[in-house]
Formats: C-alpha cells, sequence, structure tokens
C-alpha cells in the first residue's frame, strides 16, 4: 500500500492552485485535482500578457497562473488527469539533484499507463532537443522525468522546491487541446507554426480520466 496521503479536489483552476499554493503538508500527499471550468494556466515565469484575453474570454476560458515552471497549458473538464504530489525534505524519494528528481514520478505514470494497455512508453532522462516556443507552450518542450508515447510527450511534469520538501505538478493529456490554447496566446508568429510545433512533439491519449487516477494512484511507491 502507498504511503501517501490522498486528496479529491474539485474547483476552478485558478482556486485549485491557490489551494495547493498555500498548503504545507508534512508528509507524503497525492491530490487529484478535477477543474470545474475552462482556463488556459500559464508557467510561473509567464506574463498574463501573452495571454489574448478578448480571445480567451470569447472562448469562456479564464487565466490562471501556476506557481512552477513552463508553458501554458489549457484545462478543462475530462480532457486531461491533473495530479499533484508533495515529497517532504529527507524522503528517500526526493533526490538532491534536479534533474534525477523527477524520475520516482514519471516511472509512476510509465507505470500506470502500461497497467491501461499503453505501449512505446518512455521516461526523459533529461530535457530534450530545444525548441523556440518551449517556454510558451508547455507541450512543445520535453523535460527529465516526462512521458512520451513513440516519441511524442503526453504527461509533464513540474516541480516547485520550499522548505519542507517538494511539490510535483503532473498532467496528463486526455484530448487535443492545442488549437484552442494557441488562438488564445499572443506567441508572436504564425498559429500555423505553433501548431505544427505542438503536433510534432505532443499527444494525447483517450483514455477514461477515472481508470487513469486508478492505475496512477495503484502504481505509486
Amino acid at each position: 500500500m502507498s504511503s501517501f496521503i490522498l486528496q479529491h479536489r474539485r474547483a476552478s483552476a485558478l482556486e485549485l492552485i491557490e489551494l495547493g499554493r498555500r498548503e504545507r503538508p508534512d508528509g507524503r500527499l497525492a491530490v487529484l485535482q478535477e477543474v470545474s471550468d475552462r482556463a488556459v494556466v500559464l508557467g510561473s515565469t509567464q506574463s498574463f500578457d501573452e495571454v489574448d484575453q478578448e480571445a480567451a474570454a470569447g472562448r469562456g476560458l479564464s487565466i490562471a497562473r501556476r506557481p512552477s515552471g513552463g508553458g501554458a497549458v489549457l484545462v478543462a473538464p475530462g480532457a486531461q488527469v491533473w495530479a499533484d504530489f508533495f515529497l517532504p525534505a529527507g524522503d528517500p524519494l526526493l533526490e538532491s539533484d534536479l534533474a534525477a528528481s523527477f524520475q520516482w514520478l514519471g516511472r509512476t505514470w510509465q507505470k500506470a499507463l502500461s497497467a491501461l494497455g499503453v505501449g512505446d512508453l518512455t521516461v526523459s532522462g533529461r530535457a530534450g532537443e530545444h525548441h523556440r516556443l518551449e517556454r510558451r507552450l508547455c507541450f512543445v518542450a520535453v523535460g527529465a522525468g516526462e512521458v512520451l508515447v513513440r516519441g511524442k510527450k503526453v504527461v509533464g511534469i513540474s516541480q516547485r522546491r520550499i522548505r519542507e520538501g517538494a511539490f510535483f505538478f503532473s498532467m496528463l493529456l486526455l484530448a487535443e487541446t492545442g488549437e484552442e490554447l494557441v488562438s488564445c496566446l499572443r506567441l508572436g508568429e504564425e498559429p500555423a507554426d505553433a501548431l505544427a510545433a505542438l503536433a510534432a512533439r505532443s499527444g494525447w491519449l483517450p483514455l477514461r480520466p477515472s481508470a487513469v487516477e486508478e492505475a496512477l494512484l495503484a502504481a505509486l511507491p
């Protein structure tokens, strides 16, 4: 049995992020996040000016910014499995080397997806080949510990360290959201180029969210 304490949360993307930002767990924690709205979620270093707010509002999308790095993603009910984790300082899973510290979670996702019959899975050992849009679009970049299917990223992972330990934020895409996301961002280039980058580097798996969550929890160390 896993030693992670499990929580389920359902709220808007902004509310879920704010709850996590204030949290200070005293042990291992796993949080399954279910969004009640549709939103563009930016990385911690991105400006809200990167979003065309009129276009986002026209599509019914709110805007939020998470406390970890990486580029923008679009979240919506049923379009992803969003699972966050916390490891306390001194936990044997928490490596001091930043790249190595993602591996436990990448392997957990790999084990879970394999149990659901997904093949050709790999866990990235380091950052992949750089692309000019990787700081703008999360699923264009490939970082350490992230999971790929046939070379395309399907699980994104980011991390935030605090004195008490480290938060890991992870997301599996269950639906194609790239076109809608790109339409709401000011990327400084043709949307077709951004969509081509996403098509070449990212993927999604049409799995049932509940089945993925069950397999992911069963795969936890």
